[in-house]
């Protein structure tokens, strides 16, 4: 049987109560219901989480090192309820973007594909030309962002390529190049 973000949370609310039955309490459900869910992570586990005396309960080592586990998943959980939340289907307004004809013919399709799928009310405007041109417009703020390759931009300086630098270190050619610093 797996560990449920259930136990994780009557794990939680123990371990930040003191108490089984401020943990329960708090949760809204029964005391043996906590402890169940406790009693049945330790198993999981393998491990004896709290210590239990008269005045409520407290971590043991192991417990203090799952507590830390524990804190990463919830938060982990709520950061992914919060990315579906933001529903980029609700987005809306325009891009200007500009792509060299070399990152055109070989990327740009399928990347407007996709873009397309996650933010269908987003209109995309794209510029295709030279990347002097391309550079210039960026520049001049006339485009949102561009695609194409930086390893010979003359506008260095104006441009933010901090990412670029991160990604042709990682072995990846085409990066989104952002004008301004």
């Amino acid at each position: 049987m797996s560990i449920t973000l259930r136990q994780i949370t009557y794990f939680l609310a123990t371990a930040e109560s003191g108490s089984v039955s401020a943990a329960a309490a708090s949760v809204g459900i029964s005391q043996s219901a906590i402890t169940a869910g406790i009693l049945a992570l330790e198993e999981q586990t393998g491990a004896v989480l709290f210590e239990r005396h008269s005045k409520g309960v407290s971590l043991t080592y192991e417990g203090h090192q799952f507590l830390r586990h524990a804190r990463l998943i919830t938060a982990a959980v709520a950061d992914a309820r919060r990315a579906l939340a933001a529903r980029p289907r609700t987005v809306t307004g325009s891009l200007n973007l500009g792509v060299t004809s070399l990152v055109a013919g070989y990327f740009l399709a399928d990347l407007l594909a996709r873009f397309r799928r996650v933010f269908p009310n987003v209109q995309v405007q794209v510029v295709e030309d030279e990347r002097p041109y391309i550079e210039h417009l960026l520049i001049n703020g006339e485009l949102h962002l561009a695609l194409m390759l930086v390893s010979n931009l003359d506008n260095r300086d104006a441009l933010d390529v901090t990412r670029a630098r991160e990604n042709l270190r990682a072995g990846r050619t085409l990066v989104p190049v952002f004008a301004g610093t």
